[in-house]
């Protein structure tokens, strides 16, 4: 029988010794033992040892072992302990796996907010606490109920108490569970829709309108909060396009029906609503459904007029127009021509106060995938086992089905070699790689 929470300890598992000290002092005053492992073969090496294990919180991100398989190979050694993934990657594959057979119940995302996250951890101590309190619980009626029959009638009342106590244990366990389930499905419906399949070029545009709004954001000098939650929505921006037909799906709105132009209308709204059953992703959801909203009201879908037009939606209308924009332009002024086509919607589309901050942020972003590279590198094909860090990517990276892996301008070091080659031995067709070698002379 647990008697205190001092008798549960949690097992903090990441390889980065900076995160394992940072919860460590987060976790500093709870009643708990703190355990560390800095890897997932290590912590799996600790575990027998550990008593009482209610808690386990692993990185994603680990070499040899990473946070999913980690996650399912403890849930053999321990499965009544709970399991949570630390991540600071968009690694929705991987997360799907820890949750689907690692058993993780949710996964928390870096940087973290401390309180949210004790929280978390304190309802996941007392949902293991219920499930081994119940457990013992039931041993003792079975005995109970074995002995009962040389008992005389006088022990009824005991085992009445017992029963009641456990059927009020049953009940708080079960609106745990539910509250779980909840989270659980939740992440589900957000990562499936987070999985654009049907556009591989949808993938990359959600990424560049992310690295432009965040620079924006952070060039303005806005908050770290409001920046994570501007971040989530750029990323998610276009997720309620899923819901078109294929035919508006890759359509300009002006070539589009009136019913396909209807239907387009209504995404960004069908965003909002598929990630509001996640509580944390609602300010988020409330970006995503303005940012087709224009600076002089004529905009979609609340025709929000100026400063009515939440900041964050304007920041991420200005950075998905320029991706867009970029579609048009080739060559070394492909930024310049499609900031100048940008800044014929100033006041009209566009807030005039927010394009003074998208120069810079597009330049760093694009000039080296649209610049021409041939007077500084010899560009040849070479197969994964080929590459050397002297190398640079010169065309955008996809696997045969359609994946984006890497963006042009990537410079190849250790860590991009080992990821392009682990992705080769999985699926060899992936083929030869585009990469370019400085010339002699040439500054890279």
């Amino acid at each position: 029988m647990i008697d205190s929470p001092s008798d549960l300890c949690i097992l903090i598992v990441d390889d980065e010794q900076n995160i394992i000290q940072s919860l460590q002092r987060l976790f500093r005053t709870e009643p708990y033992t703190v355990f560390s492992a800095t890897s997932g073969q290590a912590a799996l090496d600790v575990i027998p040892g550990l008593k009482n294990l209610a808690l386990i919180i692993s990185d994603q991100r680990m070499p040899e072992m990473n946070g999913s398989e980690f996650l399912r190979r403890s849930r053999e050694v321990s499965p009544d302990t709970i399991r949570m993934l630390l991540t600071g990657h968009a690694d929705m594959k991987d997360t799907i796996a820890a949750i689907n057979d690692g058993g993780a119940t949710r996964y928390i995302a870096k940087p973290w907010h401390d309180d949210e996250l004790v929280q978390t951890v304190r309802d996941s101590i007392d949902k293991y606490r219920l499930q081994l309190e119940n457990r013992q619980q039931q041993e003792i009626i079975k005995v109970q109920n074995e002995e009962l029959q040389n008992w005389n009638s006088s022990l009824k009342d005991r085992v009445l108490v017992q029963t009641t106590q456990i059927r009020n244990q049953l009940e708080r366990l079960k609106l745990m569970s539910l509250r779980q389930h909840e989270i659980y499905y939740g992440v589900i419906a957000a990562l499936a829709g987070l999985i654009e399949l049907r556009s591989p070029i949808s993938q990359l545009h959600a990424a560049n309108t992310a690295a432009l709004s965040v620079g924006m954001a952070t060039r303005m000098g806005l908050g770290d909060e409001e920046i994570e939650i501007i971040k989530t929505a750029a990323h998610l921006h276009d997720i309620g396009k899923n819901a078109m037909s294929d035919v508006a799906f890759v359509s300009d709105e002006a070539d589009m029906s009136d019913e396909d132009r209807r239907h387009y209308r209504e995404h960004p709204v069908l965003a909002q609503t598929a990630i509001d059953m996640i509580e944390e992703l609602r300010p988020a959801g409330i970006l995503i459904r303005h940012h087709h909203e224009c600076f002089n009201g004529s905009g979609f879908p609340d025709g929000l007029k100026g400063d009515a037009i939440p900041r964050g939606a304007a920041i991420i209308a200005l950075a998905d127009g320029c991706d867009r924009a970029m579609t048009g332009h080739l060559g070394v002024r492909a930024v310049d021509l499609a900031i100048e086509s940008l800044g014929r919607q100033v006041g009209t589309h566009f807030d005039p106060h927010l394009f003074s901050f998208l120069k810079t942020e597009a330049h760093e972003l694009y000039d080296s995938r649209y610049a021409d590279s041939s007077a500084t590198f010899t560009e040849l094909e070479v197969l994964p086992s080929e590459l050397r860090t002297d190398m640079v990517l010169t065309q955008d990276l996809y696997t045969p089905t359609g994946l984006f892996l890497m963006r042009s301008g990537t410079e190849m070091d250790s860590g991009s070699i080992g990821t392009l080659q682990r992705i080769y031995d999985i699926d060899p067709l992936l083929g030869k790689i585009k990469v370019g070698i400085p010339k002699v002379g040439s500054k890279h």
